[in-house]
């Protein structure tokens, strides 16, 4: 069986379009990587905005703006002063979201003398004397007197206005404000490793069905599929090291991609962000750190390991067709996500796509059944794969193959 197994990995290894591949994948996450120390923490491109360009274009629209009616010059006038104020304080100061949000431009000037003089509280007070009746929201008033919180376009600060604006029923953003603990940034080592899947999956599916989507249909196009079977093995152990080779393959693949990302990641942005934990909500609030949480994550996608190959082969020794292999597969693929919004559709629910994949259950309770259901029904159809592929290999006709 390991002789198999080896002659498996000798024929990737001697195959030059795999070590194209491999070439591409580093490619894709050196792009990735350097796209993510690019980007700010919103998701965005970080770019350099000219802001008193801005103030002279729309001082010039105002000079030839003859026939303009006040509101229009108004508005001009409204975007000079914001560019200014972005100009002189940053663009995500307290000035700049208090300008956004809670100044009346046309009707008060006295923020101008509050914002030379860094007296961001006196807003705070206002607002508490404004909005007295909402206690939710000045409960998060007094929260930035006590903890000296500014205002911004921060992570806190966008915690702070979901908690005041929503009942924050997970105490998610209550979370935050208890531990100033930036959970969902994405642009760090963290993030990159927690997204792993959702952003390599699709890669990694692809890339298994280019080098095996025709692990058994090859053998045919080849003329070696007698050769294969004159070897002094059964053809059980034959089919069964073409699989392991799969798995172990997809294993490497995953574990190749993540030592990657953690090993320049972490010099692109440091590990610091590592002992922010990992925070999710399933009926109550789940706290891992970063590692538990991979082991955890990769424990849950085990089906779609050991699925996902055996259907490639099952699909291989019945339609003797690499293009249609790679082509269901990877439209079953692509499909999950999209079919799991239709789930109230029961038959949906059994669907081989939507059950190899059991990281659903980490958010929630996914079409009212429970995860040792979804489990029994993934080793129904791995044993249901198993026994097709077994018998069909094994009542393959060596004269009519070659």
């Amino acid at each position: 069986m390991i002789n198999l197994i080896k002659n498996e990995f000798i024929k990737i290894l001697n195959n030059k379009l795999n070590i194209c591949i491999v070439i591409i994948i580093v490619f894709v996450l050196c792009t990735n990587l350097l796209y993510k120390y690019k980007i700010n923490d919103t998701g965005n491109i970080i770019e350099k905005i000219d802001y008193k360009k801005e103030q002279e274009i729309y001082k010039e629209k105002i000079e030839k703006c003859y026939n303009c009616n006040e509101n229009t010059i108004n508005e001009y006038k409204y975007v000079i002063e914001r560019n200014r104020i972005k100009e002189k304080y940053g663009e995500n100061s307290w000035q700049s979201y208090v300008f956004d949000n809670l100044i009346d431009f046309n009707n008060d000037d006295q923020y101008i003398n509050q914002f030379e003089n860094d007296d961001w509280k006196s807003f705070i007070y206002k607002e508490i004397e404004n909005n007295i009746e909402n206690k939710k929201y000045v409960e998060t008033l007094r929260y930035r007197l006590d903890n000296n919180v500014m205002y911004g376009y921060d992570y806190l600060n966008t915690a702070l206005d979901n908690y005041a604006n929503s009942n924050d029923e997970n105490g998610i953003n209550k979370y935050i404000m208890d531990t100033k603990y930036d959970i969902y940034k994405t642009n760090d080592i963290r993030g990159i490793l927690i997204n792993f899947f959702n952003e390599y999956g699709t890669i990694m599916i692809l890339i298994l069905l280019i080098i095996f989507g025709g692990i058994i249909t090859d053998e045919y196009n080849k003329g070696t599929i007698k050769q294969l079977f004159i070897l002094p093995a059964s053809r059980t152990k034959i089919l069964i090291s073409k699989y392991v080779t799969m798995i172990l393959f997809f294993i490497l693949m995953i574990l190749f991609i993540l030592f990657f990302q953690f090993i320049f990641g972490s010099i692109l942005f440091g590990t610091d962000s590592l002992k922010v934990p990992v925070v999710i909500f399933n009926k109550k609030i789940q706290i891992y750190s970063v590692y538990k949480y991979l082991m955890i994550l990769l424990i849950y996608k085990l089906p779609i390991l050991f699925i996902l190959p055996l259907f490639i082969i099952v699909l291989n020794i019945i339609t003797n067709n690499t293009l249609v292999t790679v082509l269901f597969t990877f439209l079953l693929h692509i499909t999950s996500k999209i079919l799991l919004m239709y789930s109230n559709i029961k038959f949906i629910r059994y669907l081989i796509n939507i059950q190899w994949d059991l990281s659903i259950y980490l958010v929630g309770k996914p079409f009212n059944m429970s995860i040792t259901t979804s489990i029994c029904i993934s080793i129904l159809y791995f044993l249901v794969l198993s026994i097709i592929s077994i018998k069909k290999f094994n009542n393959i006709d060596i004269k009519n193959s070659i």
